[in-house]
Order: structure tokens, then C-alpha cells, then sequence
């Protein structure tokens, strides 16, 4: 009798439906069109069970700024996603220095807070080479 309580006990822990899953996102690519316009690509792998009501780029010169998302990084906001997958976004370059390396990475905004993607980075051609 004792072995079917702990199994019901067992059982009743493993299927808490209270259990919240956080968003699954990833940085996919950063890239230059040109030496003003950086192309950013992400992906929301899943929503998991968090209400969430905004995702986008956090982007900059300086990684320290794009990891710590200060006000100094350049935030484009895309809305509360409609669906999973793949989200792009063109990102004008304040100061388009060539042969500067540049730093982004995807966001999520949820009740929990802000979610980040890796980051990743790119350096701005120079003028001749696009």
C-alpha cells in the first residue's frame, strides 16, 4: 500500500500544470547591405507558456551595450510576434564607420521580463566592397 502512495504522490508532482516554459529565440545572422543599413535575422523557436508582448533586435558598436541592452544600443521593437519562426529586420547605422564591428542580438519581452538571444557580430564593409 505504501509503494501505490508514493507512486500517486510521484505522479501528482510530475504532472504540475502550473509549470511555466520560457520562450526558446536565437540570433540567426547580422550582415550589411551597405555601410548603413545592417540585416539582422532571428528566430522564435517557441512561445512556451509565458505571455509575451513584444520581441526585436538590440543593436550597436558596442557589445557591452548590445549584451546589456543600454540605451546607447539601437532597440527596434517589432510588436507581439503573431508566430513562431524566422523575423528579420533592416537596421539603419547611426555612424556607419567602415571596418567597424557591429553587435546584435534578438529580444523577447514577456511577464518574466526581457529575454535575449546570442549575440552576434559583423563588420561594416568598407564603401568598395558591397
Amino acid at each position: 500500500m505504501r509503494a501505490v502512495y508514493i507512486i500517486l504522490i510521484l505522479l501528482f508532482v510530475a504532472c504540475d500544470k502550473n509549470e511555466t516554459i520560457d520562450p526558446v529565440i536565437n540570433t540567426l545572422s547580422v550582415s550589411f547591405s551597405n555601410s548603413s543599413i545592417c540585416l539582422v535575422a532571428g528566430e522564435i523557436k517557441e512561445f512556451g507558456t509565458r505571455s509575451v508582448s513584444d520581441h526585436g533586435f538590440i543593436c550597436g558598436e558596442n557589445e557591452w551595450d548590445v549584451i546589456n541592452g543600454s540605451s546607447y544600443a539601437t532597440k527596434i521593437a517589432l510588436g507581439i510576434p503573431s508566430k513562431t519562426g524566422r523575423i528579420e529586420a533592416n537596421i539603419p547605422v547611426v555612424r556607419g564607420y567602415y571596418d567597424k564591428t557591429y553587435y546584435a542580438r534578438m529580444f523577447i519581452v514577456t511577464d518574466k521580463g526581457i529575454m535575449y538571444g546570442n549575440t552576434l557580430s559583423c563588420t561594416i564593409p568598407k564603401k568598395d566592397t558591397y
